[in-house]
Protein backbone atom coordinates (compact mmCIF):
# COMPACT_ATOMS: atom_id res chain seq x y z
CA UNK A 1 0.00 0.00 0.00
CA UNK A 2 1.38 3.45 -0.62
CA UNK A 3 0.79 6.34 1.15
CA UNK A 4 0.86 10.07 0.35
CA UNK A 5 0.34 13.11 2.18
CA UNK A 6 -1.83 16.04 0.81
CA UNK A 7 -3.72 19.40 2.01
CA UNK A 8 -6.82 18.58 3.52
CA UNK A 9 -10.10 21.59 2.57
CA UNK A 10 -12.58 22.94 3.83
CA UNK A 11 -14.99 25.85 3.12
CA UNK A 12 -12.13 26.73 0.40
CA UNK A 13 -9.54 26.72 3.61
CA UNK A 14 -6.57 24.95 4.09
CA UNK A 15 -7.34 22.97 7.46
CA UNK A 16 -4.33 20.57 7.80
CA UNK A 17 -3.25 17.42 6.11
CA UNK A 18 -4.72 14.01 5.47
CA UNK A 19 -3.06 10.73 4.58
CA UNK A 20 -4.01 9.31 1.10
CA UNK A 21 -4.39 5.54 0.56
CA UNK A 22 -4.16 4.19 -2.91
CA UNK A 23 -4.85 0.22 -2.75
CA UNK A 24 -2.81 -0.29 -5.53
CA UNK A 25 0.19 -2.53 -4.53
CA UNK A 26 2.25 -2.33 -7.48
CA UNK A 27 3.31 1.30 -7.13
CA UNK A 28 0.57 2.74 -9.89
CA UNK A 29 -0.73 6.32 -8.00
CA UNK A 30 -4.60 7.06 -8.40
CA UNK A 31 -3.93 9.30 -10.94
CA UNK A 32 -3.40 7.55 -14.46
CA UNK A 33 -0.24 7.55 -16.30
CA UNK A 34 1.58 8.49 -12.99
CA UNK A 35 3.45 6.14 -10.65
CA UNK A 36 5.04 6.98 -7.57
CA UNK A 37 7.90 4.91 -6.48
CA UNK A 38 8.00 2.57 -3.12
CA UNK A 39 11.64 2.58 -1.27
CA UNK A 40 12.35 0.67 2.18
CA UNK A 41 15.57 2.77 2.71
CA UNK A 42 16.85 6.05 1.50
CA UNK A 43 20.41 5.31 2.67
CA UNK A 44 20.30 1.83 0.57
CA UNK A 45 19.63 3.88 -2.63
CA UNK A 46 22.47 3.69 -5.19
CA UNK A 47 23.53 7.35 -6.53
CA UNK A 48 21.61 6.58 -9.67
CA UNK A 49 18.75 6.43 -7.71
CA UNK A 50 19.08 8.91 -6.07
CA UNK A 51 19.24 11.40 -9.41
CA UNK A 52 15.78 10.04 -10.20
CA UNK A 53 14.30 10.29 -6.78
CA UNK A 54 14.92 14.10 -6.59
CA UNK A 55 14.34 14.54 -10.00
CA UNK A 56 11.20 12.99 -9.42
CA UNK A 57 10.28 15.04 -6.26
CA UNK A 58 11.42 18.63 -7.70
CA UNK A 59 9.36 17.78 -10.97
CA UNK A 60 5.74 17.06 -8.41
CA UNK A 61 3.58 19.81 -6.50
CA UNK A 62 0.44 19.51 -4.77
CA UNK A 63 -2.48 21.66 -5.95
CA UNK A 64 -5.73 22.56 -4.10
CA UNK A 65 -8.24 18.94 -4.92
CA UNK A 66 -11.78 18.71 -3.65
CA UNK A 67 -12.11 15.11 -4.38
CA UNK A 68 -11.06 12.24 -1.82
CA UNK A 69 -8.16 11.07 -4.40
CA UNK A 70 -4.57 12.77 -4.38
CA UNK A 71 -3.45 14.49 -7.42
CA UNK A 72 -0.03 15.72 -8.53
CA UNK A 73 0.80 17.97 -11.35
CA UNK A 74 4.22 17.37 -13.28
CA UNK A 75 5.65 21.15 -13.26
CA UNK A 76 8.68 22.40 -15.57
CA UNK A 77 11.79 22.82 -13.66
CA UNK A 78 12.38 26.26 -11.31
CA UNK A 79 15.53 27.72 -11.02
CA UNK A 80 16.14 26.15 -7.45
CA UNK A 81 15.13 22.72 -8.99
CA UNK A 82 17.71 22.96 -11.97
CA UNK A 83 20.66 24.03 -9.27
CA UNK A 84 19.77 20.88 -7.05
CA UNK A 85 19.97 18.78 -10.26
CA UNK A 86 23.22 20.52 -11.51
CA UNK A 87 24.99 20.33 -8.56
CA UNK A 88 24.50 16.39 -8.69
CA UNK A 89 25.50 15.85 -11.87
CA UNK A 90 28.51 17.96 -11.11
CA UNK A 91 29.54 16.19 -8.02
CA UNK A 92 29.23 12.93 -10.60
CA UNK A 93 31.36 14.28 -12.96
CA UNK A 94 33.54 15.61 -11.01
CA UNK A 95 34.82 12.66 -9.16
CA UNK A 96 34.68 10.70 -12.34
CA UNK A 97 37.00 13.64 -13.87
CA UNK A 98 39.35 12.86 -10.50
CA UNK A 99 39.35 9.65 -11.02
CA UNK A 100 39.97 9.48 -14.05
CA UNK A 101 43.09 11.66 -14.15
CA UNK A 102 44.29 9.82 -11.78
CA UNK A 103 45.02 6.98 -13.96
CA UNK A 104 46.06 8.86 -16.87
CA UNK A 105 49.04 10.52 -14.67
CA UNK A 106 50.01 6.66 -13.18
CA UNK A 107 50.12 5.70 -17.10
CA UNK A 108 52.55 8.73 -17.71
CA UNK A 109 54.51 7.40 -14.36
CA UNK A 110 54.84 3.76 -16.03
CA UNK A 111 55.26 4.62 -19.33
CA UNK A 112 58.41 7.12 -18.26
CA UNK A 113 60.02 4.28 -15.99
CA UNK A 114 59.94 1.87 -18.95
CA UNK A 115 60.86 4.35 -21.00
CA UNK A 116 64.40 5.12 -18.52
CA UNK A 117 65.03 1.38 -18.59
CA UNK A 118 65.08 1.05 -22.21
CA UNK A 119 67.18 3.98 -22.48
CA UNK A 120 69.60 3.63 -20.57
CA UNK A 121 70.12 0.10 -21.45
CA UNK A 122 70.24 1.40 -24.93
CA UNK A 123 73.02 3.83 -23.72
CA UNK A 124 75.08 1.51 -22.63
CA UNK A 125 75.16 -1.01 -25.52
CA UNK A 126 75.51 2.14 -28.09
CA UNK A 127 76.92 4.57 -26.27
CA UNK A 128 80.61 4.39 -25.22
CA UNK A 129 83.01 5.80 -22.79
CA UNK A 130 85.17 6.77 -25.63
CA UNK A 131 82.32 8.71 -27.64
CA UNK A 132 81.39 10.23 -24.13
CA UNK A 133 85.38 11.57 -23.64
CA UNK A 134 85.19 12.24 -27.19
CA UNK A 135 83.12 15.73 -26.30
CA UNK A 136 83.70 18.15 -23.66
CA UNK A 137 82.08 17.81 -20.46
CA UNK A 138 78.61 19.11 -20.41
CA UNK A 139 77.90 18.68 -24.14
CA UNK A 140 74.33 17.86 -25.10
CA UNK A 141 73.95 14.92 -26.66
CA UNK A 142 70.17 14.67 -27.55
CA UNK A 143 70.74 14.09 -31.70
CA UNK A 144 73.04 11.80 -31.03
CA UNK A 145 71.42 9.77 -28.99
CA UNK A 146 68.25 10.04 -31.35
CA UNK A 147 70.22 9.09 -33.83
CA UNK A 148 71.26 5.96 -32.12
CA UNK A 149 67.88 5.00 -31.70
CA UNK A 150 68.96 5.16 -27.77
CA UNK A 151 65.17 6.83 -26.53
CA UNK A 152 61.74 4.59 -27.33
CA UNK A 153 60.36 5.19 -30.93
CA UNK A 154 57.24 7.08 -29.94
CA UNK A 155 59.22 9.72 -27.46
CA UNK A 156 60.51 11.08 -30.63
CA UNK A 157 59.13 13.54 -33.34
CA UNK A 158 61.87 14.06 -35.42
CA UNK A 159 65.48 14.07 -35.55
CA UNK A 160 66.74 16.70 -32.97
CA UNK A 161 63.76 16.21 -30.90
CA UNK A 162 61.64 14.51 -28.58
CA UNK A 163 59.26 14.27 -25.88
CA UNK A 164 58.99 12.29 -22.71
CA UNK A 165 55.45 11.07 -21.46
CA UNK A 166 54.53 14.22 -19.73
CA UNK A 167 55.26 16.55 -22.88
CA UNK A 168 58.79 17.63 -21.68
CA UNK A 169 61.61 17.99 -24.40
CA UNK A 170 64.47 15.48 -24.18
CA UNK A 171 67.35 16.42 -22.94
CA UNK A 172 70.91 14.90 -22.32
CA UNK A 173 74.74 16.14 -21.43
CA UNK A 174 77.77 14.19 -21.15
CA UNK A 175 79.22 14.28 -17.36
CA UNK A 176 82.28 13.31 -16.09
CA UNK A 177 85.52 14.76 -14.55
CA UNK A 178 89.15 15.38 -14.91
CA UNK A 179 89.88 11.56 -14.27
CA UNK A 180 88.03 10.37 -17.11
CA UNK A 181 87.00 6.96 -18.28
CA UNK A 182 86.15 5.63 -14.52
CA UNK A 183 83.96 8.81 -14.77
CA UNK A 184 82.28 9.27 -17.81
CA UNK A 185 78.98 9.26 -17.73
CA UNK A 186 75.24 10.56 -19.55
CA UNK A 187 72.49 12.82 -18.00
CA UNK A 188 68.99 12.27 -19.00
CA UNK A 189 66.68 14.94 -18.49
CA UNK A 190 63.17 14.24 -17.51
CA UNK A 191 61.35 17.72 -17.81
CA UNK A 192 57.89 18.87 -17.48
CA UNK A 193 56.86 16.73 -14.55
CA UNK A 194 53.78 17.74 -12.00
CA UNK A 195 54.55 17.14 -8.69
CA UNK A 196 52.56 14.06 -7.55
CA UNK A 197 54.22 12.29 -10.24
CA UNK A 198 57.83 13.34 -9.73
CA UNK A 199 57.15 12.57 -6.01
CA UNK A 200 56.90 9.07 -7.06
CA UNK A 201 59.12 8.64 -9.97
CA UNK A 202 62.23 9.70 -7.47
CA UNK A 203 60.99 6.98 -4.96
CA UNK A 204 60.42 4.05 -8.00
CA UNK A 205 63.41 5.21 -10.07
CA UNK A 206 65.96 4.29 -6.93
CA UNK A 207 64.63 1.59 -5.57
CA UNK A 208 65.71 -1.99 -6.36
CA UNK A 209 62.00 -3.00 -7.62
CA UNK A 210 62.90 -5.56 -10.43
CA UNK A 211 61.29 -4.96 -13.87
CA UNK A 212 60.82 -8.05 -16.16
CA UNK A 213 64.67 -7.99 -17.42
CA UNK A 214 65.38 -8.46 -13.93
CA UNK A 215 67.65 -5.68 -13.85
CA UNK A 216 66.42 -2.32 -11.67
CA UNK A 217 68.10 1.45 -12.62
CA UNK A 218 70.79 0.91 -9.26
CA UNK A 219 71.53 -2.41 -11.06
CA UNK A 220 72.22 -0.36 -14.69
CA UNK A 221 74.32 1.80 -13.06
CA UNK A 222 72.33 5.17 -11.97
CA UNK A 223 74.54 7.36 -10.15
CA UNK A 224 72.84 10.29 -8.95
CA UNK A 225 69.04 11.76 -9.07
CA UNK A 226 68.15 15.80 -8.95
CA UNK A 227 65.41 17.43 -8.87
CA UNK A 228 65.17 20.86 -10.21
CA UNK A 229 69.01 21.28 -10.16
CA UNK A 230 69.49 21.47 -6.50
CA UNK A 231 67.99 18.47 -4.49
CA UNK A 232 70.29 15.88 -5.44
CA UNK A 233 70.88 12.24 -4.03
CA UNK A 234 74.30 10.16 -4.80
CA UNK A 235 73.80 5.99 -5.03
CA UNK A 236 75.05 5.43 -1.44
CA UNK A 237 71.97 7.17 -0.14
CA UNK A 238 69.08 5.14 -2.25
CA UNK A 239 66.38 4.65 -2.41
CA UNK A 240 64.77 8.16 -1.56
CA UNK A 241 62.14 8.17 1.00
CA UNK A 242 58.72 10.06 0.92
CA UNK A 243 59.25 12.53 2.73
CA UNK A 244 62.30 13.22 1.27
CA UNK A 245 60.61 13.38 -2.24
CA UNK A 246 57.93 15.60 -0.95
CA UNK A 247 60.94 18.07 0.30
CA UNK A 248 62.15 17.97 -3.28
CA UNK A 249 58.97 18.17 -5.77
CA UNK A 250 57.42 21.69 -4.68
CA UNK A 251 56.93 22.97 -7.95
CA UNK A 252 53.58 22.52 -9.78
CA UNK A 253 56.26 21.46 -12.79
CA UNK A 254 59.44 19.82 -12.07
CA UNK A 255 62.50 18.77 -13.72
CA UNK A 256 64.17 15.70 -12.86
CA UNK A 257 67.94 14.46 -13.71
CA UNK A 258 69.37 10.67 -14.09
CA UNK A 259 73.12 10.70 -14.56
CA UNK A 260 74.08 6.62 -15.69
CA UNK A 261 77.21 5.45 -16.23
CA UNK A 262 78.70 3.71 -19.20
CA UNK A 263 80.13 0.93 -19.08
CA UNK A 264 82.64 0.17 -22.17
Amino acid sequence: MVRAVAPAWRNGRRTGLKILRSQDRTGSSPVAGTTVPQYTSLFSLTLYNHIILVTMLTKMRFIRNTSPDMIFQLKGYSLIESAIVLAIIGLVLGSTWVASGKVIENKKIEDTLSGLFFSIHRLQDRYTIGDALSVANGTAVTSTLIALKVYPENWITSSTKGYNPFGGSLWATVAYNATGNPNARVNFAINGVPASACVQLLIKTTSNIEKSSSISLIGMGLQTVSVNGYSTWHANTFPIDLNSALSACTLSINNLSFVTTLVH
